[in-house]
């Protein structure tokens, strides 16, 4: 009985640690009740494990055992869904778009113009719960990309100039992207367009983050 449920325990902890983790560092949200459904099926694992292959009545071979086998299907599952950086495409605004670091990103990046002209309009966006940079795109009538600019401080309010002949903008974070956002003529109105950014995850991703893999969600911009 204690076999398995030092196994269970075992079987449980990594991912467990992986969400702590997550959540006091990165200051993730709290993922749905099916990321604990998958937990359930790693200490099932772990429980089931420990009690055929540990050490009789030694509850540290029975801890550690469990661990190991969660682990290494976690590990695998991770490794064969890790895809390597992407560079940078910019696209037509339903078109996919994704980010990789600066210095990659410059060597494959399409031109665009050095200096766009500006109205007096901007976009003004809330401030996030992680540090995680994202950008901002904004596109012309003809669905052409025009400017694109970074959130330095993504923690505190953000606040991005309207190319003039902007007619729409897109937010990417990570390798997510947010639907395109419509932006009406704006010139000399003093108010920002104030809209606020969620990533949202299934109950299906938070399920597979249990086993190591993490998705990037749904980019919500209101």
């Amino acid at each position: 009985m204690y076999m398995a449920l030092f196994g269970a325990i075992g079987g449980c902890l990594v991912p467990a640690l992986n969400l702590a983790t997550d959540l006091v560092y990165k200051k993730e949200p709290m993922p749905e009740f099916s990321f604990l459904f998958g937990l359930l099926i790693l200490g099932v694992i772990g429980a089931v494990v420990a009690k055929l292959y540990a050490t009789p009545n030694d509850h540290k071979s029975a801890l550690i055992t469990g661990i190991s086998a969660p682990a290494l299907i976690v590990a695998l599952l991770s490794n064969a869904t890790t895809k390597p950086p992407q560079p940078i495409s910019i696209s037509p605004i339903n078109g996919p778009v994704s980010y990789v670091p600066a210095f990659i990103a410059s060597a494959h990046a399409q031109p665009r113009p050095e200096s766009p002209s500006l109205s007096d309009a901007q976009v003004e966006i809330g401030p996030q719960q992680t540090d995680d940079q994202y950008q901002i795109w904004f596109y012309n009538n003809n669905n052409k990309p025009i400017d694109g600019q970074v959130a330095e401080n993504p923690t505190e309010t953000q606040l991005f100039d309207i190319p003039t002949e902007a007619t729409s903008f897109i937010i990417i974070k990570g390798g997510a992207t947010s639907s395109s956002v419509s932006l009406e003529p704006r010139d000399g109105d003093p108010e920002p367009v104030k809209v606020t950014l969620e990533q949202k995850t299934s109950l299906r991703q938070d399920f597979l983050r249990a086993f190591g893999i993490k998705s990037e969600g749904e980019l919500v911009v209101k």
